[in-house]
């Protein structure tokens, strides 16, 4: 019992380390999407919200969700206006150059995005609002900077997608935007704080 009491104490400390070196996100962005068959890129204005963890003391994990929605005129007919929404999620690890939430930071992912595009192709008699409803994979790289303000980090960052499989309606995309971080409130004990450990 005592070895477990003991146990017990260094995982609470432990997750109470990493909550402390947690930040919130959120921002606007803009998702670009390339399709080979159109030939075109189409832009979708959006946001996302976010959670960055500390893994060491140059490496985090941010998991964003992200929404975001364009409007475009249909390739068959310039009449009929498509509108598309794009809802994900987009995890990566993240290597920052100095420190963690200091400066230019490097990352890769992966990206799982549902897309429900209204009027995909014209409307006829038959279906009045035709809808492509389907799930898209994507391999995510990134590049941004930290920038600390008073009460918190402004991060400007740009992401490029690369699809997978046959499923994707594009074939690659783009994400560019900026979103502003909101440290967590929760305090580790002095002790632990002035260590050399990776904190």
């Amino acid at each position: 019992m005592k070895i477990r009491g003991k146990v017990l104490v260094v995982v609470f400390f432990c997750c109470q380390s990493l909550v402390a070196q947690t930040y919130v996100r959120v921002g606007p962005s803009v998702l670009f999407n390339y399709n080979f068959f159109d030939e075109l890129v189409y832009s979708n204005i959006g946001g996302e919200v976010s959670a960055e963890f500390s893994l060491s003391r140059k490496f985090t994990m941010n998991i964003p969700l992200m929404v975001h929605y364009g409007e475009h005129e249909n390739i068959f007919d310039e009449a009929v206006t498509t509108k598309n929404t794009l809802i994900g999620i987009s995890p990566e690890i993240r290597y920052h150059t100095r420190k963690r939430y200091k400066d230019v930071f490097y990352g890769i992912g992966g990206e799982i995005k549902h897309l429900n595009s209204m009027n995909f192709v014209p409307p006829d008699e038959n279906n009045e609002s035709p809808t492509l409803s389907n799930w898209e994979y994507n391999v995510v790289f990134s590049f941004g900077q930290n920038i600390s303000l008073r009460k918190g980090l402004l991060t400007p960052i740009v992401y490029f997608g690369i699809g997978h499989g046959q499923e994707n309606e594009y074939s690659y995309s783009a994400r560019g935007g900026f979103t502003y971080g909101f440290k967590s409130n929760v305090k580790t004990k002095k002790r632990f704080n002035k260590s050399k450990s990776w904190q």
